[in-house]
């Protein structure tokens, strides 16, 4: 029996269509997986810019969490202190009537004391202003008896300047002056004298014990009288003279 024979031009032609389909499948399927590659790459990369994207925007999340939660804390404490001055504010207005009416008191009472003081002022005032009328009325009456006037300037303030004349034969003109003013104690006091007299202590005290204004300037002017004396008559002629005058509370 003889050989099959083999045709190598046929299966040569056979294995090259062959090679040419696996060539084809094969450059079909590399360019398929380098295409899929390049779009796994391009993902991947879309895919990491995204993740960086998130990874920012997470870290700019965290940041402003943090900033939120800080703020959250300092107005807690400030909630807590506004709380706390709320308290504070609605004690302070739960004792505002109490001390209301405590400042209105203290006020009535300061306001009594006031009219008291004034009330008493006004009496002082009228006190005093009786006796320097009185002052003006006893002047008055003895201006022309005794050569007396009185000066009452705005120098002067709240005292009466006694001017005595007809005391010097030797100058009737000559005044003679004292200046007294009535005290917030309602006392008199002799401010100047001119000249002085030496009794004038005892005369005072004469006066604020309950003695009269007028018996006050009489002896005042016996006074100046003795004075003229003893310049006229020498030291022992006025000792004579004053030893003749009436003892100061007759005068």
């Amino acid at each position: 029996m003889a050989a099959a024979r083999i045709d190598l031009g046929a299966l040569q032609r056979q294995l090259d269509a062959f090679q040419s389909r696996f060539t084809a499948w094969a450059q079909r399927t590399v360019s398929g997986a380098e295409s899929v590659r390049d779009g796994h790459l391009a993902r991947l990369r879309e895919f990491q810019a995204a993740i960086r994207g998130l990874e920012q925007q997470r870290a700019e999340l965290e940041q402003r969490a943090a900033q939120v939660q800080e703020r959250l804390a300092s107005e807690s404490g400030e909630l807590a202190a506004l709380q706390a001055e709320l308290g504070r504010i609605q004690e302070e207005q739960g004792r505002l009537p109490a001390l209301v009416a405590e400042v209105a008191e203290a006020l009535e009472a300061e306001a009594a004391a006031f009219a008291r003081q004034e009330a008493a002022l006004s009496n002082q005032e009228a006190l005093k202003e009786r006796k320097l009328g009185a002052l003006h009325q006893a002047l008055t009456m003895y201006q022309q008896r005794l050569g007396l006037a009185f000066q009452h300037g705005e120098a002067d303030g709240d005292q009466l300047r006694v001017v005595f004349t007809q005391v010097d034969p030797r100058d009737p003109a000559r005044p003679f002056q004292f200046a007294v003013q009535v005290g917030a104690d309602n006392t008199y006091a002799v401010q100047s004298c001119e000249p002085a007299v030496p009794a004038m202590a005892q005369l005072l005290a004469q006066l604020n014990s309950g003695g009269s204004f007028s018996q006050f300037v009489r002896c005042v002017r016996r006074e100046f009288q003795a004075a003229v004396r003893v310049e006229m008559g020498g030291q022992q002629a006025a000792a004579a003279a004053s030893a003749a005058l009436p003892p100061v509370a007759a005068c």
